[in-house]
């Protein structure tokens, strides 16, 4: 009988320790992140530097940009044309934080037409495809472009890009258009990818771009399986009640 007992309570502890393990999921959060800050002529040089600022505060707040190598940051501008300003940067600690945040306060304004699509080709060039990684456009402006959008995203996306968001600042903004551009389609609102948002004016800029960026960051990865044990006090009211569950069957046999 005992013997019997042993075997069962052995059987019990199996199950309930399988039993401990369930399913979480999380985000994936590594991500290529390239930033296409707008330079042309529209954006004063006041508001250029407010732009600058905010994606300088983001990047200094390990809130919104995590130290632990997980985000690899470009800085693209565009104006006529875009060209590349800095990175790729792996983000792997405090300083290297804080030396991209102080660059593009550094950056200078090319100051003349609105490309837009030009910006997409560049980030969609620059990024390095890491394994592991969405890649993600980051688009900020405040006017419309008036070449093809639509077809530089679609070519994004066929090169490996996972997503394109947009920030549309002030009035001279095509919102229709920006929507036209994001990806995935249909325009979504944040945290999912393919998401845009819009304010009023570059004073508004700085938290806009911190939750735009923090999106980013966190939000619209796949999902992944974890295991995770269950709560080591519930493990053992369980395995007690089926222990005397089967001891009890036992004895009546």
């Amino acid at each position: 009988m005992l013997q019997t007992h042993t075997k069962s309570l052995k059987l019990i502890a199996a199950l309930v320790f399988s039993m401990g393990f369930c399913s979480l999921t999380f985000a994936q959060n590594s991500v290529e992140l390239c930033l296409a800050l707008d330079g042309s002529g529209s954006v004063s040089a006041t508001d250029f530097d407010l732009q600058l600022e905010g994606y300088a505060s983001a990047i200094e707040n390990s809130n919104i940009v995590p130290r632990n190598s997980s985000v690899s940051i470009i800085v693209v501008q565009f104006s006529s044309a875009a060209q590349l300003e800095l990175g790729p940067v792996l983000i792997d600690g405090a300083a290297t934080a804080q030396t991209l945040a102080n660059d593009i306060r550094n950056i200078t304004q090319l100051d003349s037409l609105t490309d837009i699509a030009s910006s997409i080709d560049e980030c969609t060039s620059q990024f390095q495809y890491l394994s592991g990684f969405r890649q993600i456009i980051d688009i900020s402006t405040d006017g419309q472009d008036s070449s093809t959008v639509v077809t530089a995203a679609d070519n994004a996306v066929a090169a490996g890009v996972d997503a394109i968001n947009a920030l549309g600042v002030g009035s001279g903004i095509d919102t229709t258009q920006l929507e036209s551009l994001v990806r995935p389609q249909p325009a979504s609102a944040p945290p999912e990818p393919g998401f845009v948002v819009t304010v009023t004016d570059f004073a508004s800029f700085t938290p806009a771009i911190e939750a735009k960026i923090q999106a980013e960051v966190t939000g619209g990865g796949p999902a992944t399986p974890v295991p995770a044990m269950m709560p080591f006090g519930l493990l053992v009211l369980i395995l007690g009640v089926l222990a005397l569950s089967v001891l009890t069957i036992n004895r009546r046999g």
